[in-house]
């Protein structure tokens, strides 16, 4: 699993499983699990993470004080934290490419090295979380069969499809920024050495969906 599988988790967790009634459920305790094993992996932990949290997150158990998970691993990274925590040298290569892009198009303009990659960050991740939310598939079932809503849901995935070709380069950008070596870690790694949850995801969403919709 790559930072861009770990980019695609969090968009699918804030947008789906981050409030109370769905956070505190099996799948959505398992799905944060998975994100901060992957973050841990890839080194985009909030330095010195509550231990509580993992034991907490590792046994599907919470604190009777508590309603939800704490966020604050994802929030760290949300707001681009990780990139004032780590060496300049890193960020060589997305430095080097909005650099080029940029001055081709205001020469002379100031350029701070560095400096602005949280800036850029920050843009790319809040559209592309908007666009996940826009662009995520109809769910729920239909009582009865409409062509309106079928034509409806074909048109909207017809538009989806070309957003989906378009989006590729932010998505690469976001992934560069996270990750610049762009390393692929596998899932026995994670399973091994940072506790991601070893779970039929599947099997636990449709079980807490049946109980509640």
């Amino acid at each position: 699993m790559t930072a861009k599988d770990l980019l695609y988790l969090i968009f699918e967790y804030r947008y789906l499983w981050s409030q109370d009634h769905a956070a505190n459920s099996a799948p959505g305790k398992a799905r944060l699990q998975q994100i901060y094993a992957l973050q841990a992996a890839l080194g985009l932990s909030k330095p010195n993470a509550e231990r509580s949290i993992w034991q907490k997150l590792t046994n599907f158990q919470l604190p009777a004080d508590k309603t939800k998970p704490d966020q604050s691993n994802i929030d760290y990274l949300v707001m681009g934290s990780f990139i004032h925590e780590r060496p300049q040298e890193r960020n060589a290569i997305i430095d080097a490419q909005m650099k080029s892009k940029i001055e081709s198009s205001y020469p002379g303009a100031p350029y701070w090295e560095g400096k602005e990659i949280p800036w850029l960050f920050n843009k790319l991740f809040h559209y592309r979380q908007a666009i996940y939310n826009t662009t995520y598939p109809a769910t729920g079932m239909l009582e009865g069969f409409s062509y309106g809503v079928h034509y409806a849901n074909y048109l909207i995935q017809q538009v989806n499809e070309t957003v989906y070709q378009s989006i590729e380069t932010v998505d690469e950008t976001l992934w560069l920024i996270l990750d610049p070596e762009k390393r692929d870690i596998s899932q026995e790694t994670l399973v091994r050495d940072f506790g991601y949850p070893d779970v039929d995801l599947k099997a636990l969403e449709d079980e807490w969906l049946m109980d509640n919709y």
